[in-house]
Parts: structure tokens; sequence; C-alpha cells
């Protein structure tokens, strides 16, 4: 695991008449969530690289099935180098992965139709604060298949 990564199981409350998916709670009241935004992936479309330099990202995927790719490439940190696999959905584990700055990360639907992922964010986007490369670079590779 990636150092500074984390997964918080969440709670999912499921009848007959459908759901609820808790996607975030701020109990200790340590996070200033400032946006909240929904991706939506379609099927088999995987998009990134990204990487924030100031904010902690936090996802959810409520609906659907995403594969995220982390890669750290923080110079201080002792997972340099190294890439760590998350799928989130709801029924296969529904959980929120939480990305400290500085953490690539990429993220491919495997869904058959989309799926919808939940991002909460501590800071309303700003140009400048984070850095894109393509899918195939010559930074790191990941092979998707």
């Amino acid at each position: 695991m990636i150092d500074g990564v984390r997964i918080i199981p969440l709670k999912q409350i499921v009848d007959n008449r459908g759901a609820v998916y808790h996607a975030f709670r701020n109990e200790n009241h340590d996070v200033n969530v400032e946006e909240v935004y929904i991706s939506r992936v379609n099927a088999g479309v995987t998009k990134g690289w990204k990487q924030h330099l100031q904010t902690w990202q936090r996802f959810v995927v409520p609906y659907g099935k995403m594969e995220i790719v982390l890669h750290d490439e923080r110079d201080e940190s002792p997972t340099k180098g190294v890439f760590q696999k998350v799928i989130l959905g709801p029924e296969d584990n529904y959980v929120r992965l939480e990305l400290p700055p500085k953490i690539w990360y990429a993220f491919k639907s495997l869904s058959d139709d989309y799926a919808l992922m939940i991002n909460i964010s501590e800071m309303i986007h700003v140009d400048g604060e984070s850095n894109n490369i393509p899918l195939e670079n010559d930074l790191f590779q990941y092979d998707w298949k």
C-alpha cells in the first residue's frame, strides 16, 4: 500500500425499496470540504494521469465498478515508485479511497454501461493546483489490461 493512502469502509443501507450509500461524515471535524463533484466514466474508458499538489482526493463509487490505479513519485516517500490498484463499487468494495497530495492517479470504468465516482475535495478547483500527463508517458507506465 502506498504511504499515506487510506481506505475507509462505508455503510450501505439496502432494502426492497432501494438503497442509501454513505459517502462522507466529518465526525472528527478535521476536514474542511469545499467541493464535491461526480464524474461519469463510460464503459471501458480510462482517464488520467492526474496529480493534485495541495489537496487530498477522496473517491467513492456509488454506481458501477471502477479500477483506480495510484502511483507514488514523491521523492520523500518510502513507497516511491510503487503502484497500487483498488477496485471500487457498491457490489464489490464500497469504501472511500483517500489520497494525499502528490499521488498520481488514473481510473477506468469496468462497468457494462458507466460508473459514477464522487470526489470530495478540501479545495475548490484552482488552475495550476494539479498536473496532468497522458496515460502513455515517459515518467511511468502501467498495463491497463
